[in-house]
């Protein structure tokens, strides 16, 4: 994983998919502000794209934390090959 981290995220498995083959992960929002630790996305597998995405509504990151997602991702799907 990368050293650039945001500190405004985090990465959290929460289960696995309803077949038990892939994890489901949730992006949480850290911010002591207002939003406590809300969760604006999910990262699960996609079929049709044979690999890991990030799945969310309506999401604001800076650079630092679509890196940390996109990192986390390429993480999960070389795990996954494996």
């Amino acid at each position: 994983m990368s050293n650039d981290v945001s500190p405004y995220i985090k990465i959290v498995q929460v289960g696995t998919s309803k077949s038990g083959l892939t994890k489901v992960y949730e992006v949480r929002n850290t911010s002591s502000g207002t939003h406590g630790e809300d969760v604006p996305g999910i990262i699960k597998w996609h079929g049709p794209w044979r690999g890991y995405v990030y799945e969310c509504e309506a999401s604001f990151y800076d650079a630092k934390c679509c890196r940390q997602i996109a990192d986390f991702i390429d993480v999960a799907n070389a795990e996954h090959k494996l």
